[in-house]
């Protein structure tokens, strides 16, 4: 794990550039340091017995928990404190420990807290939980039924078939809500083999981006879970790579392509559920989105059966 000193630095322009571009430069720092899994210097709360005791017996209580220190503002909101180096801690604070980033601007998304601050007597920056949320993202999957052409996301995914020149179910009404220009941009993409995925731009969609993928024609092979297990992970793989959180899968292969439902529900949810818990730093958000009921049925069964699991 790194230090947090190239935040650090760039918390410092916010009193020498312009603040528009100064603050852009501090989150894209604070995204760097998290993909880095830096760490902070962040004091912890110690009984009066405990300070008395040897470093050593310190560090072991420590190892089993602890409590990081608050401070408070003029307008009385309570905020938890770090420092990015050992430059810009306080006089006198003690002790401390070394502290994920991700984990401790967690903190500040608690209920008894307003955010973080970081070196709060040294160009202080406090984050509140708006600010947090930005940057913090979390994986999650849920399902739910409506018209995937319709979605305000970062992605919408297409069931397309291998030609990528668009089809019938799915695959025509995303090119039919596309317009011209995902058509135009298909064609350059020289079609696509079955379980892997390509990615064009939005067009006239409300999503930024569609990613086709293309299932597999169901046979009852093995294969046939393999191939549409696949679709979902290379999906999620392209979305990542092109800074996609917000995403919205069909019901992949169960068209005309025959998959059955419950069985394809199955996939999809094991495999993206897999990949999330692959990328815990993704901050992937899923949606599955059932076009009819029978799938939406499917769907809800296996989450409640994961949830009577818990």
């Amino acid at each position: 794990m790194k230090d947090a000193k190239a935040l650090e630095q760039a918390i410092a322009t916010l009193t020498t550039t312009a603040p528009e571009v100064s603050f852009g430069l501090v989150m894209e720092a604070f995204k760097d340091a998290l993909n880095d899994n830096a760490q902070v210097i962040v004091p912890v709360v110690l009984s009066q017995e405990d300070q008395e005791k040897s470093d050593d017996e310190i560090r072991e209580i420590l190892s089993h928990g602890y409590n990081v220190q608050k401070a408070s503002t003029g307008d009385g909101r309570v905020w938890a404190v770090g420092y990015t180096s050992t430059d810009t801690v306080t006089q006198g604070v003690g002790p401390f420990v070394n502290e994920n980033l991700r984990t401790f601007l967690g903190r500040g998304l608690e209920d008894d807290v307003a955010g973080v601050i970081l070196n709060p007597t040294n160009r202080p920056f406090p984050m509140t939980e708006e600010l947090l949320h930005q940057l913090i993202r979390t994986n999650a999957i849920h399902y739910e039924m409506g018209d995937i052409t319709t979605y305000d996301v970062d992605a919408i995914v297409n069931a397309a078939n291998s030609s990528l020149l668009g089809g019938g179910g799915v695959d025509g009404a995303i090119h039919r809500a596309a317009g011209p220009g995902l058509l135009a941009e298909c064609r350059t993409l020289g079609g696509c083999p079955t379980g892997e995925a390509k990615i064009t731009k939005g067009y006239n969609l409300k999503a930024r981006y569609v990613i086709h993928t293309v299932g597999p024609v169901y046979s009852g092979l093995p294969e046939d879970k393999q191939l549409l297990a696949s679709c979902y992970a290379n999906s999620l793989d392209v979305a990542l790579a092109h800074d996609v959180h917000t995403i919205c899968f069909p019901a992949i292969s169960t068209g005309v392509y025959g998959y059955p439902k419950q069985a394809a529900a199955a996939v999809a949810v094991t495999s993206v559920a897999g990949w999330l818990h692959g990328h815990p730093e993704a901050g992937m958000d899923v949606t599955l989105v059932a076009f009819d009921r029978g799938t939406y049925d499917e769907y809800r069964k296996i989450f409640n059966l994961a949830e009577d699991k818990q």
